[in-house]
């Protein structure tokens, strides 16, 4: 109501509803995969956090919840530099007659990290029967980018990527919220080598690759196998990457499904 409503003010309805259109069909299908991926994983933490807490295994879920949002950040990130990068080339891959959005795509791309984890911590607070917490923070969300729309929308520079900015300040505030309860019930630190510096120096070397191989090469004459190709290199160098690294411990791999198969496999290495 308030993003087509007040934009069509200086671009016309039809125009202000095609953008709108753009922004919920295309773009947001794009951005939701990472958020698809990460919610199956955000729900089974719920009864393994609620059995252990329980239990009273403190350690043991703290030790849960640090590898749960350490594999959100490993899934999510990745995800957010692909489409950042790769925006354009990416909708005209899925969308080859019409592609527009990059552009918005681009803003979105850089909410998902926090969304993706957002996810992870409201699995975790619903395991530790916090529920009213989680309700809090996306009602505090929603009124932030209620009114971050009203600020950022009437500015025509600005129009559609107004209400994606004003999405992104409300997301970053939830996930703040969530992360204060985190820690305030749960008393859990975060080795910032690990949960960032790393992730970002694997992301990296993914993104710089991929795209070296996309400018420089061109396979069968085609951008879009050029692109499938360079992804999936980038993506075999990030994995490469958090192996060297070291970016899993012995805990977080044996919580990984078949996990105590990969670290003796590793071992054997």
């Amino acid at each position: 109501f308030t993003t087509v409503n007040t934009i069509s003010k200086f671009m016309g309805i039809d125009e202000a509803t095609k953008q709108y259109g753009i922004l919920t069909g295309k773009v947001e299908s794009l951005v939701i995969l990472p958020y698809s991926f990460n919610m199956a994983f955000a729900v089974n933490l719920i009864p393994a956090i609620s059995a252990a807490q329980a239990r009273g295994e403190t350690e043991k879920n703290i030790k849960r919840v640090s590898f749960s949002i350490l594999a959100t950040i490993l899934i999510s990130l990745p995800f957010a530099a692909i489409l950042f990068t790769f925006a354009e080339q990416i909708l005209k891959l899925l969308f080859p007659n019409a592609y527009l959005g990059a552009t918005m795509l681009k803003i979105c791309s850089l909410s998902i990290v926090f969304v993706a984890i957002t996810q992870t911590i409201g699995g975790v607070l619903q395991g530790l029967q916090r529920v009213k917490e989680t309700v809090i923070a996306v009602a505090i969300g929603s009124v932030v980018k209620l009114i971050f729309n009203m600020i950022l929308l009437p500015i025509e520079e600005l129009n559609i990527k107004g209400a994606i900015i004003s999405t992104i300040i409300s997301n970053i505030v939830i996930f703040s919220i969530n992360l204060y309860y985190l820690r305030k019930y749960i008393k859990i630190r975060f080795n910032i080598p690990k949960f960032i510096i790393k992730p970002i120096i694997a992301t990296s070397a993914m993104i710089i690759t991929a795209w070296q191989i996309y400018s420089n090469f061109e396979f069968l004459g085609s951008k879009n196998i050029t692109l499938i190709f360079s992804l999936i290199i980038g993506i075999i160098v990030y994995i490469a990457f958090l192996i060297l690294l070291k970016i899993l411990s012995k805990d977080d791999i044996h919580m990984l499904p078949y996990g105590n198969k990969v670290y003796k496999t590793r071992q054997l290495k």
